[in-house]
């Protein structure tokens, strides 16, 4: 089986919630907490990973991108990251993440 590595890019929204803060990648549904909002956002991306392994250990991955919407491309370039504040207390983040592809 051929392996190639692919790139793809996730939207996650992170705001104040109470004394802490939480983040949600509107893509996956998947959501996390923290302190801060910068803490809420590094323990999203470990549960994450924790899903995509679950996905691509089901088979599912391809699925699931499909259909929330998210593409896969080739080039780092394609992918590209940012954050930036989108209220008060709240801020958005696009991710680059890395995705090896079996085919």
């Amino acid at each position: 089986m051929k392996e190639r590595v692919g790139y793809f890019t996730l939207t996650s929204v992170g705001e104040r919630d109470g004394d802490g803060f939480v983040a949600a990648c509107l893509e996956l549904g998947t959501v996390a907490s923290g302190d801060s909002v910068e803490e809420a956002f590094r323990n999203l991306d470990e549960v994450i990973l924790v899903q995509l392994r679950a996905l691509e250990e089901a088979g599912e991955m391809e699925r699931v991108f499909r259909e929330n919407g998210v593409e896969v491309v080739a080039s780092v370039d394609e992918a590209e990251g940012s954050t930036r504040e989108i209220g008060e207390g709240k801020v958005m983040r696009i991710s680059r993440h890395q995705v090896v592809l079996r085919c």
